[in-house]
């Protein structure tokens, strides 16, 4: 059985011997057997990691070390202790929502979820070991007086709209606590704020030797890799922040019913469909069918049709294909991922002219130069030397050289007719800030 996961605020100082027990007694045949593969894999890679690391020399050692340093210092670089970057995170966000409209959740421990599945918890449940991604009859057994509440998921997004300034206003608008890191990155940022909940705030000092110092005693879990356990960020802030991809999935009792399967299968399409215009993604080309067999193995399936897909139909008739290939099996959870997506503003213009319809173009109109030459001698010389354009129907000397250069020409005009000039200056557009207060002013008009 894979070992209790107490890394979450409100949770350490737990008996996870004890909650570990509790939740092998209360755990499926299924589940307990895909532990003990995932525990085996775990000891595994841990034995020959051992077994590698015994038979290392002093001189390997000396050579690894010597790289290591070597690529800490190369990545000291980009280390920036100019800024300060707070990151507010909600403490136990769905279960304040709920405490907050029923003050009998306050002082009682109590969960957002379902006997299937839980949201999230309260810090008085986190005390029982109650936890966000554990089955609520699991929770049951771990805290008997839990109170369990069905998530009201849209209220959580309107509220959601409120939280978007700094924790003493957060708490007066919506009567919600939230925690911040303050730190020189993000990435730093928000482990800080995991430091003091609920209803707190942690500042790491903008120097080398705070960051270090706040890094060491952490556990390995928390730091990962070289970049991070250095306190450098995984990228700059300045990258390109689009989403890679888009995905919806759902957890449902075990299922091996091909239309049952299918009716999951429209909903989650549904939603996912739903999801894109507020995402400002047009389609993806590559569509993934995500299935959780009972057994609780993993399948991903990932079909490129080789086209934009973006319609309910046209995503559906994808995702069927893949889960014909997979049945008969009994399945708990299927997920539908879009991905290599085409944004809202990267859709290509009317006057762009892709590699297929050029070619399109240029067979129409050799077969029309076939037919006049065959139906007109005295035209024959000049069609043999002339061609026209397909873009600007220009009349070019039928070279090809001479033909692909003019092409090309017309192709980088196309995209060039709305770029600013060298001399141009372009005035950058300005956003209209919202503050808290135009944010309440804008309320009380409502």
């Amino acid at each position: 059985m894979l070992t209790f996961n107490d890394n979450k605020a409100g949770m350490a100082g737990l008996d996870k011997e004890r909650i570990t027990k509790i939740i092998e007694s209360n755990t499926s045949e299924n589940y307990s057997n895909f532990s003990k593969k995932q525990q085996d894999r775990i000891n595994e890679k841990t034995a020959a990691i051992k077994k590698r690391l015994e038979a290392v020399t002093p001189a390997e050692w000396a050579r690894a070390e010597k790289e290591m340093d070597e690529l800490a210092a190369k990545l000291e670089c980009h280390r920036d202790l100019r800024r300060d970057c707070v990151h507010i995170d909600m403490d136990a966000y769905f279960a304040a929502v709920e405490m907050r409209d029923d003050p009998r959740l306050r002082t009682v421990p109590m969960a957002v979820g379902s006997m299937a599945m839980l949201s999230t918890s309260n810090y008085i449940a986190r005390r029982f070991g109650v936890r966000a991604a554990m089955p609520g009859f699991i929770a049951k057994k771990l805290c008997p007086q839990l109170e369990l509440v069905h998530g009201n998921y849209d209220k959580y997004k309107r509220e959601s709209a409120v939280v978007r300034e700094i924790r003493f206003r957060v708490e007066q608008a919506t009567g919600l606590t939230c925690s911040a890191g303050i730190a020189p990155n993000f990435m730093l940022a928000k482990i800080c704020s995991d430091m003091n909940k609920p209803n707190g705030q942690f500042e790491l000092e903008n120097s080398y030797a705070s960051v270090m110092e706040f890094l060491n005693p952490l556990s390995i879990r928390k730091e990962s890799f070289l970049r991070i356990a250095l306190g450098l960020p995984g990228r700059p802030s300045a990258s390109d922040p689009r989403r890679k991809s888009i995905s919806v999935e759902r957890t449902f009792t075990p299922i091996s019913d091909r239309d049952g399967l299918l009716e999951v299968m429209e909903k989650v399409c549904d939603m996912l469909i739903e999801d894109m215009p507020t995402a400002g993604i047009v389609g993806g080309r590559c569509v993934t069918l995500k299935l959780k067999l009972s057994s609780f193995d993993v399948l991903t399936r990932s079909i490129t049709p080789g086209r934009l897909v973006s319609t309910r139909e046209d995503i559906l008739a994808i995702a069927r294909e893949a889960l014909d290939r997979e049945l008969p099996n009994e399945i708990r959870l299927l997920g539908i991922r879009l991905s290599n997506l085409q944004f809202t503003h990267d859709r290509p213009s009317d006057n762009t002219v892709s590699v297929l319809d050029f070619w399109k173009k240029r067979q129409e109109l050799d077969v029309a130069a076939i037919e006049d030459n065959e139906a007109s001698t005295e035209s024959s010389s000049n069609l043999d030397n002339t061609v026209l354009c397909p873009i600007c129907n220009v009349p070019l000397k039928n070279d090809d050289r001479l033909v692909n250069q003019h092409v090309d020409e017309c192709l980088n005009s196309a995209v060039l007719v709305d770029s600013p000039r060298p001399n141009q200056e372009v005035k950058p557009t300005r956003k209209r800030k919202t503050t808290i207060e135009t944010f309440f002013a804008k309320k009380e008009r409502k």
